[in-house]
């Protein structure tokens, strides 16, 4: 509660200050994305967004239903994978900078340690917890179907292996990665494709997620 004074005219051509008391403006609600309201965007809220896309139970009474297409801001009533494609490609904050020294937000499926580029140190924490579980910061892309950390995870990342972001509408830019990880991911794309088909979703023009 805040305290100040009104001074208000009086009829016979006086003043009086009259002690008054405000009420305190209501506190700004988290950005949209930060769905556990920690104040950042980050692999717990994508997390949190699976969880409810899979449970129907929201463990937060943050907004989940952030986009209608995965590539514009707005709400349609439902909360799907349009809303993560959203989060992950757009809100998501990154410890990347542009050119101008500004924070990038969004990244690509597979950057799990949101450095803003799906390279070798992503590789190895998925890697780490392969057959295990968790979630986006152990290198679990799909966490709308479950814990576990599988060779669709390993997949996703291979496909999307060597994207970085230079800014929020620059171009996908391709980095060359080591002949070792090269390996290890041609052949992950090379079984996934003997044990089923996979569609590519091309949300939000950065990077591919297999559905």
């Amino acid at each position: 509660m805040l305290a100040g004074m009104l001074v208000v005219a009086l009829a016979c051509g006086a003043a009086q200050a009259v002690p008054i008391e405000l009420i305190d403006p209501a506190p700004p609600g988290p950005d949209p994305g930060d769905v556990d309201g920690s104040g950042v965007i980050d692999g717990d809220d994508i997390d949190l967004m699976g969880d409810y896309i899979r449970t129907g139970i929201a463990f937060t009474t943050a907004n989940y239903d952030l986009s209608a297409d995965g590539i514009t801001s707005g709400t349609d009533g439902i909360v799907d994978l349009m809303d993560v494609d959203y989060l992950v490609c757009f809100l998501v904050e990154t410890s990347a900078v542009d050119g101008l020294g500004d924070p990038i937000f969004g990244t690509a499926y597979g950057d799990f340690n949101l450095d803003g580029t799906v390279e070798l140190g992503d590789l190895t924490r998925l890697g780490t917890w392969y057959g295990i579980g968790g979630g986006w910061a152990e290198g679990n892309v799909d966490r709308w179907l479950g814990w576990e950390i599988d060779l669709h995870d390993l997949t996703v990342l291979a496909t999307n292996y060597g994207l970085s972001k230079g800014g929020y509408d620059d171009p996908i830019v391709t980095i060359p990665e080591p002949a070792s990880a090269s390996l290890l991911l041609l052949g992950a794309s090379a079984v996934l494709r003997r044990r089923r088909s996979v569609t590519a979703d091309i949300q939000c023009g950065f990077g591919v997620v297999s559905r």
